[in-house]
C-alpha cells in the first residue's frame, strides 16, 4: 500500500511543480510589462487614485467601436447600447427635437448628464442636452455611469453620466469621405398581407439606394513649441429624406398589437361623428350620390408621408489648445461650433372631430342627414373628421446654431495634490418655422360656409358634399408658426483634490 500510494504521488508533485514554476514565469514577464499610473480619474468623481474602485458601473465605448460601426453621428452607435434608450435622432420624426440626445434606462435626456471633456454641454430647444457638436471621428471613449450620480452633479444625473472624451493627443492629419444608404427587398409578407387586407398600397421589389448619407471629416493636430498641443477639425454631413412609404414594413400605420393596419378616422372622404338629441352617438359619412350612409366611409393611412430618416444637414468645427508652463500650471482652450438644419413632415393635417357644430336637421349645409339617418329630434350635434388632403403635409424646419468655449488652467500644487479651474460659456440659438397645420379657430367659420363676422378672407370649407373642399379652402385654414429659443450656459468651476493622508474606517 505504501508504495503503490507514493508512485501516486510522484506524477502530482511533477505537476504542480510545472505550474509553479509557469506562474512564477508569467508573473516575472508581467511584472517586466508593468506600467506605473501617477493617477486615474473615473467618470462619477474628482477623487484621483492608483487603485480606484467605483461604487457604480462604468461602460466604456472606445474609438475603435466607433471606427467599426461606420457611424456618422455618435448617438448612432451609442444608443445602440442597452443601457441607453433606442432614440435615434435621425430616425425619430413626429415629436424630434431636430438634435441627437442619449438618454439613460428609458428616463428621457433630461435626467441623463451628458458632459464634454468632463464639462457640461449647452442645451437645445427641448431644454435636453444637444450632442451633435461632438465631432465622432475624435471621440476617444465615452464613459457611460449607468449608476445616478446625483450626489456628485446633481438633479440632472440622476438616470447617470454620458462623458464624451475627445482625443486631445491627436497628431497629424486626417481625412475622411463617407457615402452610405439604405436598401431593401420590400418582401416583408407579413406586412403585405395587412397591407393587402387594409386595401393600403406598399412598394414592390428592390428599393434600391435610399436615404443617402454623405460626410466629409478634416482633422489636424501636433506639437507646438517646447511643450504646447494644438488641433483643429471641421466636418460636414447631408442626409437625404427617406419615407415611411418607402418601405413595405412601414408602409402601413399599424393598430397597437401590430396585428393588423389601422389608420386615422380623420380621413378623405370626410367621416363625421353625430350625437343626437337622446345623447346616442353615431358615425356616418356621405355616399358618393351626396346621400347619408352609417358607419365611417374609412381610415386614414397616415404613415406614408411621414419621415422614416429625416433629411438634415450639419457644419462642425472646433480647436483645442493646451500647454504646459510648469507643471503647477498648465493653461488650456477648447471650443467648438455647429450649424444644424433639420425638418419634419407629418401626414396632412385636418379637423379631427375637435369643434362642436350644433346643427338644425332643416340647415341646408347638411341637407337630408336626419331624414337619410332617421335621427330624433329637431337637431344633431356633428364633429367632422376631415383630412387635408388638399393641402398636403405638415413639415417643420428648424435652423440652429450652437458654440461653446472653454478657457481653464490644471497642474500639480504638490505631488499629493492637484487642481483644475475653468470657465465655461455656451450659447444655443434655434428658430423653427411650421407650415400647412389648421388654424383652430378659423375651422368652424369656415365649416359654417363663412357666415357674417367670420375671418378676413374666409372660404367655406365644404364637407357637406362629396368633394367639396378646394385646395384655395384648405390653404385659407392653414397657418404658419414661428418659434425662436435661445439658451446660454455659464459654467465657473475649480476645485483641489488630493491626500489628506487619512480615511475613514
Amino acid at each position: 500500500m505504501y508504495r503503490s500510494e507514493r508512485l501516486r504521488r510522484r506524477p502530482l508533485a511533477a505537476a504542480a511543480s510545472l505550474l509553479l514554476s509557469a506562474g512564477l514565469a508569467q508573473a516575472q514577464e508581467a511584472a517586466s510589462n508593468a506600467k506605473t499610473l501617477d493617477a486615474v480619474t473615473v467618470t462619477g468623481t474628482r477623487i484621483k487614485g492608483q487603485n480606484m474602485t467605483a461604487s457604480s458601473p462604468v461602460m466604456e465605448v472606445n474609438a475603435e467601436a466607433f471606427q467599426q460601426s461606420g457611424a456618422t453621428r455618435v448617438e448612432d452607435l451609442l444608443n445602440q447600447y442597452p443601457q441607453l434608450s433606442a432614440r435615434f435622432d435621425g430616425f425619430e420624426n413626429n415629436g424630434a427635437v431636430g438634435y441627437g440626445t442619449v438618454a439613460l434606462r428609458n428616463l428621457g435626456p433630461e435626467r441623463t448628464l451628458t458632459l464634454l471633456n468632463g464639462r457640461r454641454l449647452s442645451a437645445g430647444s427641448g431644454e435636453t442636452t444637444d450632442v451633435s457638436i461632438i465631432p465622432y471621428a475624435l471621440v476617444k471613449r465615452v464613459d457611460v455611469l449607468t449608476g445616478g450620480a446625483s450626489a456628485v452633479y446633481g438633479s440632472d444625473a440622476v438616470a447617470g453620466v454620458v462623458n464624451f472624451m475627445l482625443d486631445d493627443e491627436f497628431e497629424g492629419v486626417m481625412a475622411k469621405v463617407g457615402y452610405s444608404g439604405y436598401q431593401h427587398n420590400n418582401d416583408n409578407r407579413y406586412m403585405r398581407q395587412l397591407a393587402d387586407k387594409a386595401g393600403y398600397a406598399y412598394p414592390r421589389g428592390n428599393s434600391g439606394l435610399g436615404g443617402i448619407a454623405r460626410n466629409v471629416d478634416l482633422a489636424i493636430g501636433g506639437k507646438f513649441g517646447e511643450s504646447g498641443h494644438a488641433m483643429g477639425w471641421v466636418t460636414w454631413r447631408k442626409n437625404e429624406a427617406l419615407m415611411q412609404g418607402d418601405r413595405d414594413y412601414s408602409a402601413c400605420s399599424l393598430n397597437g398589437a401590430g396585428t393588423a393596419c389601422g389608420g386615422s378616422g380623420t380621413s378623405d372622404p370626410p367621416n363625421f361623428l353625430l350625437v343626437d338629441g337622446d345623447g346616442r352617438s353615431r358615425y356616418a359619412n356621405l355616399g358618393a350620390d351626396g346621400r347619408w350612409l352609417p358607419g365611417q366611409a374609412g381610415l386614414y393611412n397616415y404613415a406614408p408621408q411621414n419621415f422614416y430618416q429625416r433629411p438634415d444637414e450639419d457644419l462642425t468645427g472646433g480647436f483645442a489648445l493646451k500647454y504646459e508652463i510648469a507643471p503647477q500650471f498648465q493653461p488650456y482652450l477648447e471650443g467648438q461650433f455647429v450649424n444644424h438644419k433639420s425638418s419634419t413632415q407629418l401626414a396632412p393635417s385636418g379637423t379631427f372631430f375637435g369643434d362642436k357644430l350644433v346643427m338644425t336637421c332643416n340647415d341646408p349645409l347638411i341637407g337630408t342627414l336626419c331624414g337619410d339617418l332617421g335621427l330624433p329630434g329637431d337637431s344633431t350635434e356633428v364633429y367632422v373628421g376631415k383630412r387635408n388632403v388638399e393641402g398636403g403635409p405638415r413639415v417643420s424646419t428648424s435652423d440652429t446654431t450652437t458654440f461653446r468655449i472653454v478657457a481653464g488652467a490644471k497642474g500639480d500644487l504638490s505631488p499629493r495634490w492637484s487642481y483644475d479651474a475653468y470657465f465655461l460659456y455656451a450659447r444655443n440659438s434655434t428658430t423653427s418655422i411650421g407650415r400647412n397645420d389648421f388654424l383652430r379657430d378659423k375651422v368652424v367659420s369656415a365649416l359654417r360656409g363663412c357666415q357674417p363676422g367670420s375671418f378676413s378672407g374666409c372660404i367655406p370649407y365644404n364637407v357637406w358634399v362629396p368633394n367639396g373642399v378646394t385646395p384655395a379652402a384648405a390653404a385659407a385654414l392653414a397657418g404658419t408658426s414661428l418659434q425662436e429659443w435661445n439658451t446660454t450656459l455659464k459654467v465657473l468651476s475649480g476645485y483641489v483634490s488630493g491626500d489628506t493622508g487619512w480615511a475613514l474606517p
